[in-house]
């Protein structure tokens, strides 16, 4: 008597044992595939059973799915399908299905997977239930002695496969919202891709009202993230200047085009038109909820100057953004550069010559600085892939230019 209970007891503590390397193992960190395989072996081991597998229901399939196997060929097709009768049948059993006298709903399952299981030399189907919703199931094959399934084996597998069936479920759950990310990953992606093929619209419509302008917006949109990205500004931030860029002009689509396109010197009243384009600009694009910071304040202070000389609102050097200063800069560097109807273009020279001659009034100096360090990059061949000088429109000697921008470097850097 003092034997068996001493065996008993053993036994019993065997089985706690083996309850918590379980508990354990499924929540480890490992990989999924080495956690349920781990799993498998644990459950075959406490039962002296050699041979089994561990299912996931599929519901497109309609099918259990090995994701563990151990004891009989893995290259066969081992998926179990099922009918949602049969379903409905193993969620409301919820415990072991003797194979060889199956219940009376169950008998149609068996028979339609009978050669199947017939290879794992299948015993015992248990399926896993969790909340009432099908997960999977485990097959288990006869005993190593031979030996029939005992009340302890039976007392055992409904703790072993609700732990399964959990973190089968949890695992399920997991690669759910993974696709669930991803697809809202894809559906922002196209979001983007739609505000981008939107605003490249808007900047070719601003471009195509002034004859004088074409492709402008793109330009100071390049020249803006070239200098923006020397700066180390962040991924979006780049996005947004880019996007500053191509709608800094937008106000004009309301100005009067014979304005816009005239020739002749501009009267007050023309002026103070054209004057109106980032106020007006900014109102458009402040209504617009933009994934992108400040666009709407970068397009209201694209003409202000550092001296407080610029509009609409006269702000000071202190007042503005690097981002402002930034499309400030590459704007009139474009204007200057690129033929008006009230003057030709200028040369590259003259045009570097006259923003030093501005520095720290119109033209920010550490601004100024970055964007000539790229320009003799890019003309010396550094950079690999030029934002400048594929858009520039003025022919230019590369050897003056560099040795005006080296006479210039140490000016500009104290």
């Amino acid at each position: 008597m003092a034997r068996r209970t001493s065996t008993d007891l053993r036994k019993h503590l065997f089985h706690i044992a083996t309850l918590t390397d379980l508990s354990e193992e499924i929540t480890s960190h490992r990989p999924f595939h080495r956690t349920v395989k781990a799993t498998l072996y644990m459950v075959l081991g406490t039962l002296s059973v050699p041979r089994g597998a561990i299912f996931r229901f599929d519901r497109e399939e309609l099918a259990f799915v090995p994701i563990a196997i151990k004891g009989f060929d893995a290259s066969k097709d081992n998926h179990l399908p099922v009918t949602r009768a049969q379903m409905r049948h193993l969620i409301g059993r919820n415990r072991y299905v003797a194979l060889g006298s199956p219940p009376p709903g169950l008998k149609g399952f068996v028979q339609g997977v009978r050669d199947r299981l017939a290879h794992m030399q299948a015993q015992y189907f248990i399926p896993l239930v969790t909340r009432k919703e099908l997960i999977g199931a485990i097959v288990l094959g006869p005993k190593l002695s031979r030996r029939s399934y005992n009340q302890e084996d039976f007392d055992l597998l409904p703790v072993m496969s609700n732990s399964i069936a959990v973190a089968i479920h949890n695992h399920q759950m997991f690669l759910s919202l993974q696709e669930k990310m991803r697809e809202i990953k894809q559906l922002y992606e196209n979001m983007r891709e739609i505000y981008y093929d939107t605003v490249k619209a808007f900047a070719v419509a601003i471009d195509t009202k002034d004859a004088f302008t074409q492709n402008h917006s793109l330009r100071v949109a390049k020249y803006a993230v070239a200098i923006a990205r020397e700066m180390h500004f962040s991924k979006d931030d780049l996005e947004g200047i880019y996007i500053a860029g191509l709608l800094h002009d937008i106000g004009k689509i309301v100005i009067d085009k014979v304005i816009l396109n005239k020739e002749q010197t501009l009267s007050k009243d023309e002026k103070s038109e054209i004057h109106l384009h980032p106020l007006i600009g900014s109102e458009i694009i402040r209504n617009i909820k933009f994934p992108w910071r400040n666009i709407a304040d970068i397009i209201r202070h694209h003409h202000e100057r550092g001296d407080g000389h610029g509009y609409p609102d006269g702000l000071n050097d202190a007042d503005l953004s690097l981002a402002v200063k930034i499309i400030s800069f590459v704007d009139a560097f474009d204007a200057m550069t690129t033929d008006r109807p009230y003057r030709r273009r200028m040369s590259l020279e003259k045009t570097i010559d006259e923003i030093c001659a501005y520095l720290n009034l119109q033209f920010d100096k550490r601004v100024t600085n970055v964007f000539f360090k790229i320009l003799k990059k890019e003309i010396t061949g550094e950079l690999p892939d030029p934002q400048i000088l594929p858009n520039l429109e003025v022919p230019f000697d590369a050897k003056i230019i560099t040795q005006l921008l080296d006479a210039l470097a140490y000016e500009l850097s104290t």
